[in-house]
């Protein structure tokens, strides 16, 4: 597991009262923490030296250095509603479009960066521009000194022996190339809980990575998840959770985790985490189909022989991982770091967004801000993926590589929740009486539907000149509107609209609305007079 701590040391007899006064006090925490993250030119931007502990080894005041950056208060600055951040500094470009989005339901995202230098960095110079648009290059300018501070970064969540590496310090990020003109497609998930900060353990992050996950599927469709997204643990030799409601903590037992308190306790090897999921999901009645890619993605993964885990191949694919995200599913990530060959331990985080920013593939996931026994929020941190040549996984570029290369991102497990698609809209309708169109004149039409589980609602009018315009979002229920002028066409215009929903549910095509076009006013009224002529015919015989 990767987590930011600063060490503190709890009595062990901790009571209950005191562990419920502290999870109420976390979200302060975050909200102080992102109100004071204010350096140099730009406001919102924070910086931090990491220094790397494995279990028997430490190396401190390393090149690799994080970036946090307020979403609200740096958009704010920049006069803008979404953008980009990037950064240069004296070793180039190390800050290379980190996205931005006040649609987004969280508060920071960060990502990891070249310092340049080892030692103890207290500050930096560094350009930071915000701009609308991805960059494909960028030059820099008059650098800005910004105050740089430190935390530590930990290892050990995802393996029952946490391990380590040792005498070797990992490199530093991995800048990446962009191509000019390149893919830009992008899809975040609504409904991640802004507030949610449920790891309140060291080496919890497995436990904590799922429960996060099926939050979002409750938040998100309908299905049942009975238990809280609260802080806690859970010691699996008695069974007692600690607060009873916790869904991380509950999670603890279930995966079987080894624990004595908050500060001590190991990791879940990835046997454990996914059968301690697929048991959740049946006992507690989860109505979700489990999937899952990457290790042991090439068999089905079986609790108890009564709740399944469908495979879908031994190699996590960047392709479905996003669609995935598109389809909203509820996503739990694993990756792992390597020492000559062999896995040791990892993270396993809850996935937010992915998709491509001129034409390099990225991922956001969401995870406690420190990974410790520290209430500190939650971030969102973004990197790019690459793909491993040996033997084809992801990998994650500029996130601070460990001796053998980048980790891997060597499991995806998915609780797909059945979305419902939203029902058939009501067929395109205009102004009372009007029945015919003039050419390069504005017309609007106006619709509307519903949505079974009360998502947002795109529309997408078909104008049948082999034009379609995609409208939204609105909420289930509102009218939307489209305008559109034709600018040529026969003597019959059929419009129709479908609705989505956000996760790209459609609905049927509705019934359509014919409009006639000048000049063809008689030949219309014929054909209608011979439509009457022959149902008549019809009906006599």
């Amino acid at each position: 597991m990767v987590y930011f701590v600063k060490r503190k040391r709890f009595v062990l007899c901790l009571t209950l009262l005191f562990f419920i006064s502290s999870c109420a006090n976390a979200h302060a925490s975050l909200s102080n923490k992102a109100t004071t993250m204010m350096d140099g030119q730009i406001p919102g931007i924070s910086f931090n030296q990491i220094d790397f502990v494995w279990n028997h080894s430490q190396f401190f005041n390393t090149a690799v250095g994080q970036v946090v950056a307020n979403i609200e208060d740096v958009l704010r600055d920049a006069g803008i509603n979404s953008g980009y951040l990037n950064g240069y500094t004296s070793a180039g470009w190390v800050i290379q479009n980190l996205m931005l989005d006040n649609r987004w339901s969280y508060e920071l995202v960060s990502t990891f960066f070249d310092l340049g230098r080892t030692g103890d960095v207290r500050s930096i110079q560094m350009y930071l521009e915000v701009t609308s648009n991805p960059m494909h290059r960028f030059p820099g300018g008059v650098f800005e000194t910004y105050a740089v501070g430190d935390v530590v970064f930990y290892a050990g969540g995802d393996s029952e022996d946490p391990g380590g590496f040792s005498g070797i310090n990992p490199p530093d990020p991995e800048a990446v190339e962009f191509e000019e003109g390149g893919l830009n497609e992008w899809y975040e998930q609504p409904n991640h809980d802004p507030d949610a900060n449920v790891q309140c353990a060291v080496n919890q992050c497995v436990p904590t990575g799922y429960a996060n996950t099926l939050q979002y599927v409750e938040n998100t469709f309908d299905v049942s998840v009975p238990h809280d997204l609260v802080p806690g643990i859970g010691f699996h030799e008695t069974g007692i959770v600690v607060p009873p409601n916790s869904l991380s903590g509950y999670f603890d037992v279930l995966m079987r985790r080894n624990l004595v308190s908050f500060w001590e306790g190991n990791g879940t090897p990835p046997d454990r985490a996914i059968r301690g999921g697929l048991q959740y999901c049946y006992e507690e009645n989860t109505d979700v189909t489990v999937r899952h890619q990457g290790i042991e993605g090439d068999v089905d993964v079986t609790w108890d022989g009564k709740k399944t885990s469908y495979h879908q191949g031994p190699t996590v694919v960047f392709s479905n991982l996003m669609e995935s995200v598109k389809k909203g599913y509820g996503i739990t990530l694993r990756f792992w770091r390597f020492e000559n060959g062999i896995h040791y331990s990892g993270h396993q985080v809850c996935v937010v967004g992915a998709g491509y920013v001129l034409g390099q593939a990225k991922i956001h996931y969401c995870h406690d801000s420190k990974q410790s026994d520290e209430f500190d929020g939650l971030v969102v941190h973004e990197t790019y993926l690459g793909i491993n040549s040996s033997d084809g996984n992801l990998t994650l570029l500029n996130s601070g590589s460990p001796p053998d290369g980048p980790p891997e991102v060597v499991r995806i497990v998915t609780f797909d929740a059945d979305n419902l698609a939203p029902y058939e809209p009501s067929r395109p309708h205009q102004g009372f009486g009007i029945i015919k169109l003039e050419k390069d004149t504005d017309y609007e039409f106006t619709t509307s539907t519903t949505d079974p589980e009360g998502h947002d609602l795109y529309y997408v009018f078909d104008w049948d000149d082999g034009t379609f315009t995609e409208v939204g979002p609105f909420t289930s229920g509102a009218t939307a509107s489209a305008i559109h002028n034709w600018s040529d066409f026969g003597s019959v215009v059929k419009i129709k609209v479908r609705a989505r929903d956000i996760f790209y549910e459609y609905s049927p095509w509705s019934d359509t609305t014919t409009r006639v076009i000048p000049g063809f006013e008689f030949i219309a009224a014929i054909l209608a007079l011979v439509c009457v002529f022959i149902l008549l015919r019809r009906k006599r015989r």
